[in-house]
């Protein structure tokens, strides 16, 4: 079964990009044939190749609205708007030529912010799965990313046949109003392989913030909280942040408030880093500050990486404390509401010893282990594949 995967980005620590990448072993292993295109030669280009997988770059924009919110981007909106358009539609063209060369069985778009894998698909009639990753709306103020052209026509255009989506959280296929919907599922992202034992390394004195530098991320946040917690304690722990910085905008607002309120000291930026599993097997705690995180794919990484988590209450990381207690009977993570809560964790932890967050971390592991392997996700997603080829023969 040859199946065409579209990527939407090619950074090393994308979490949409390193779930499907997990599993792609796992899937060969079932007779599938992985074929990749990506949008650039950077990053997870060369490890594709490297690897010996067919990959191929046709440079194509997200199916969403450009950022309309400093003065500079107000000023460029048309402009940048009618590029995307304009690239979008030699890229379908230039996707559709190859698609007729490849024969793929199956076209698979990895997120729900990429339209150009479900047109290619419908113009050469081949069946399409859309993952659904993200809390993208349209018309929302909170968000940056607006479905382009309307939230109302990319949802139509989710139902129709010949189609399946794959949403990573019930709360995702809540929001998307594809509860019901007979062309969807919910598959959880496999993280990683499955493994016997937690590793253990010694930690050293640092928290850790795993994700892009954007403003759905929450870095804010956690900035904010971060700055309360030195100052009611001595001798802070460090906070390294370990991302892309996907919004220039944003990361200039960080840099002020970090300067402004003396972190500077206190606060490292990694960048884009490889070892980041490593890095979580050292670090006291991760934090996830993200608003609306669709999955959270840092969060069962670090629980896969005897890695304590503090995470936001809220859509998907709180789906995924909620599966812990489920299965353990037990909290598999500390959670806050609101920014004095996330600064009293700090602080929590801070004060605590390593050895009082074992069982927790143990639970946690037992929980990831069990629900958001590679194995079982791609045990899932093949069980797609056969079927929506089965119905599409009928």
């Amino acid at each position: 079964m040859r199946v065409l995967y579209i990527l939407h980005s090619t950074q090393t620590t994308s979490g949409a990009t390193k779930a499907l990448l997990g599993i792609a072993f796992h899937l060969e292993a079932k007779d599938i044939v992985p074929i990749f295109i990506v949008p650039d030669k950077n990053g997870v280009y060369n490890t594709l190749l490297n690897s010996g997988y067919e990959t191929y770059c046709i440079t194509f924009k997200l199916s969403i609205y450009p950022n309309f919110k400093s003065v500079s981007d107000k000023i460029t909106f048309f402009f940048k708007l009618l590029c995307r358009i304009i690239i979008n539609i030699y890229a379908l063209t230039r996707m559709k030529k190859l698609i007729k060369q490849l024969h793929p069985d199956l076209i698979h778009t990895n997120t729900s912010v990429v339209s150009i894998g479900r047109l290619a698909a419908t113009h050469t009639h081949i069946p399409h799965i859309q993952h659904i990753r993200e809390y993208a709306e349209y018309g929302s103020k909170e968000f940056s990313m607006h479905y382009f052209p309307t939230w109302k026509y990319i949802h139509k255009a989710l139902k129709k046949n010949n189609s399946c989506n794959i949403c990573i959280t019930k709360d995702i296929q809540r929001h998307h109003e594809l509860i019901g919907a007979k062309n969807t599922v919910v598959v959880y992202d496999g993280v990683h392989n499955s493994v016997q034992h937690l590793p253990h390394k010694n930690k050293e004195a640092f928290f850790l913030y795993a994700g892009r530098v954007e403003h759905i991320k929450g870095l804010d946040i956690l900035l904010r909280a971060y700055d309360n917690y030195v100052k009611q304690v001595k001798n802070p722990l460090h906070l390294r942040v370990a991302g892309a910085i996907s919004d220039t905008f944003y990361f200039h607002q960080i840099e002020i408030y970090i300067r402004d309120h003396q972190l500077s000291n206190y606060i490292e930026f990694m960048g884009d880093i490889n070892n980041l599993e490593g890095v979580m097997q050292k670090a006291i705690a991760l934090i996830i500050p993200s608003r609306l995180e669709g999955f959270g794919f840092c969060m069962p990484e670090a629980m896969f990486n005897n890695c304590l988590c503090i995470g936001n209450n809220i859509a998907g990381t709180k789906e995924q404390l909620t599966n812990g207690r489920n299965l353990t009977k037990e909290e598999i993570a500390l959670s806050y509401t609101s920014e004095d809560e996330l600064t009293l964790c700090l602080q929590k932890v801070h004060n605590s010893s390593e050895e009082q967050w074992k069982d927790m971390k143990e639970r946690a592991f037992r929980t990831v282990n069990t629900l958001y392997t590679h194995e079982r996700s791609a045990e899932n997603i093949y069980s797609i594949y056969t079927k929506l080829l089965k119905e599409n023969k009928k």
